[in-house]
């Protein structure tokens, strides 16, 4: 679902879930994503994700621009990930899952 505190550039703000979990992010309109920043947990880096990145027009069908990427587990600061660029209509949305 919608979480606050995703996109202010501010490590102090952060998501935190347990298990398999989606966070969704609202564009607000059409914009130009060339890559994702991800964060690990700031406070235990050597925590590893796996994560998918996804995009929908209409929150229902969606389209996979990263499957299955990890964090590095060794930073806590944010790690880029890129990937083709691409005008996202409206919603970003990351499923991510502890790695076992």
């Amino acid at each position: 679902g919608a979480v606050s505190g995703i996109h202010d550039n501010s490590m102090d703000t952060f998501w935190s879930s347990q298990g398999t979990s989606t966070v969704d992010y609202d564009l607000g309109e059409v914009k130009r994503v060339t890559s994702m920043s991800l964060a690990n947990d700031y406070k235990n880096a050597t925590r590893r994700y796996i994560f998918d990145l996804q995009y929908s027009n209409d929150g229902v069908n969606w389209t996979t621009l990263l499957a299955d990427s990890m964090t590095s587990g060794n930073t806590n600061y944010p790690e880029i990930y890129d990937f083709e660029d691409v005008d996202i209509p409206a919603i970003m949305q990351v499923l991510s899952r502890p790695k076992k």
